[in-house]
Order: structure tokens, then C-alpha cells, then sequence
């Protein structure tokens, strides 16, 4: 949980959380003066961390001291006092971006320039036909058709800049 320690004051640390009924982000950093929470951009006042263990914590708000006792699976929590239990579902705190890529796109596998284009638009290819050809890391890269199908478009021209993954060209399958 510590968010590290700086010189100067600095934002909160923050980490969402959803329960079946409701989703809130919690920001936290330490400092000189002690703990400061918000919880969806609301400070908590008089909050203070009493003790940490590996079985959870104690932490004292508004002058009420509480024992959570506190279980993490992969980012579930599992969190129970003498009040009762709830999970929690903490959100990645770096998720993996995900990019939509159309069905039959090729792709490029790596940074690099357009040296070939085999094949335009509207062409019918087989299986295994070159489509483009790049050139990364001095070797020259085939792009080839993955199934028969016609080319709905090519996306680069010979002389390119492509990036990893950007689409070079578009197939529809056929039968």
C-alpha cells in the first residue's frame, strides 16, 4: 500500500474498487502529517493507520479504532470485521490496451518500411499468397494471405513507415 516517499507533497495514489452494487476509486499518500484518504475525491478526515499486519490492519477513523482483517486473491479482496464481510474487486492499475483489429486484417509484425506490394485491391488470393513484404531489422518480412480470399483493401504503398501491429491490408475469406 505505501505510495513511496517524496520531498514535496505530490497527488494521491489511487486504486478502484467495485463491489456488485456500486464501483469508487480510493486515493491515498503518506506524508508527513500522516495518512490522507479520499475515497472518490472526498478527503476523510482524522483518518490514521494504527497497525499493518500480514492478516490485515488496524485503522482508526474519526477517533474509531477497527481490525480489518483483510485476504487478496489475484485483485479480489476479502474484507471482514465484527460488523460483517464484503469483497471487493480491485480494477489493474495498468490495464492491458486493448485494440479492436477488424477480422482479416494483416497485420505488420514489427516497425519497419514498406519494400513490396504484391497484390491491390480487389484481387482474389490463396492461402500463403504474399501480400506485402517489409523490411525490419534489416531482413525482409513476408506478409502473407492467412486464408483464400479477396483483398477488401491495401492499406501501404512501397516506401512506408509502418508501425508493429498497424494494418497493412484487408481479406475477406471466402468458401
Amino acid at each position: 500500500m505505501p505510495s513511496g516517499w517524496r520531498n514535496s507533497p505530490s497527488q494521491h495514489q489511487t486504486v478502484s474498487y467495485s463491489t456488485t452494487d456500486e464501483t469508487f476509486v480510493v486515493g491515498y499518500r503518506f506524508a508527513r502529517s500522516g495518512l490522507h484518504v479520499e475515497v472518490d475525491g472526498v478527503a476523510l478526515n482524522d483518518v490514521r493507520l494504527i497497525k499493518e499486519g500480514s492478516h490485515g490492519v488496524v485503522i482508526r477513523i474519526n477517533g474509531m479504532q477497527t481490525f480489518y482483517r483483510c485476504h487478496k486473491d489475484d485483485l479480489v479482496w476479502y474484507v471482514s470485521t465484527n460488523a460483517g464481510a464484503v469483497t471487493f474487486t480491485e480494477a489493474p492499475r495498468f490495464p492491458t490496451a486493448v485494440v479492436a483489429v477488424p477480422t482479416g486484417s494483416l497485420l505488420a509484425p514489427m516497425p519497419g518500411r514498406v519494400v513490396s506490394v504484391e497484390a491491390a485491391a480487389g484481387d482474389t488470393v490463396t492461402a500463403g499468397q504474399t501480400v506485402v513484404v517489409i523490411e525490419a531489422m534489416k531482413m525482409e518480412h513476408t506478409i502473407a494471405a492467412p486464408s483464400a480470399g479477396i483483398l477488401e483493401s491495401v492499406d501501404v504503398a512501397v516506401g512506408d513507415q509502418v508501425e508493429a501491429n498497424q494494418i497493412l491490408a484487408s481479406l475477406v475469406a471466402t468458401a
